[in-house]
């Protein structure tokens, strides 16, 4: 019994040791920039949730602590990582501080603006959803094969809005239109309409055909 405990206890320390080494690891992204397209994903997660990514990293911290040589190595690493994941935060931050100013200068003063450009608890409240509406059309259909998109309008509102197309990423091999939606709502709420595209993606097709959907889109919305 005794042994049985000892083991599970070196294997919990391990564990958890080799989870303060990933995040060690993945939060070094914040510094360098990705060599391959599946650190480049990594890399979006850890610089666009960073406030999630410290407090994983806090908890990894604090679980490894207790345990020994190993476990202070491992709350090391945790710590280090936690940091590091909160550089964006802090470059949000500095940023937001003069971004008002820096706008006002650019394109002068503005009624409809928001004067909070950066807000820690909005990171984890999220952005709110309820005053934004989201369609899909079908715009072409191309065979057997319907190509959508996503309207995102403002919600209750019958005048128009100028329009955003929002051509996701992945190297036109990949991802889709539901790729990061917070954009598409923050933009709908501040008075735009945003239709996220899906388009055909190689190697099944070929260049020139995502661009073409792409204009395929647009004429759809213009009519």
């Amino acid at each position: 019994m005794i042994g049985y405990s000892l083991g599970l206890r070196r294997f919990l320390s391990w564990t958890a040791f080799a989870l303060a080494l990933l995040l060690f690891c993945a939060s070094l992204l914040t510094l360098f920039t990705a060599p391959t397209s599946w650190l480049w994903i990594v890399s979006i997660l850890v610089t666009e949730w960073p406030h999630w990514a410290a407090l994983i990293s806090l908890v990894v911290a604090v679980l490894n602590f207790p345990a020994g040589t190993i476990g202070k190595l491992g709350a090391a690493l945790a710590t280090l990582a936690l940091l590091l994941f909160l550089l964006p935060i802090v470059q949000a931050a500095r940023i937001a501080r003069t971004l008002p100013e820096l706008c006002t200068s650019a394109f002068g003063e503005t009624r409809d603006v928001e004067q909070v450009p950066f807000s820690i608890g909005r990171m984890f409240r999220g952005m709110p959803q309820s005053d934004v509406q989201v369609t899909e059309h079908t715009y072409a259909t191309l065979g057997k094969k319907s190509l959508k998109l996503d309207l995102y309008q403002p919600r209750d509102s019958a005048e128009p809005h100028p329009l955003i197309v929002m051509v996701h990423g992945g190297s036109w091999s990949g991802g889709n239109k539901q790729q990061l939606p917070a954009i598409n709502r923050h933009l709908a709420q501040r008075q735009f309409a945003v239709a996220a595209i899906n388009y055909r993606k190689a190697p099944d097709f070929p260049s020139p055909a995502a661009v073409e959907d792409v204009f395929r889109a647009i004429d759809f919305l213009r009519a």
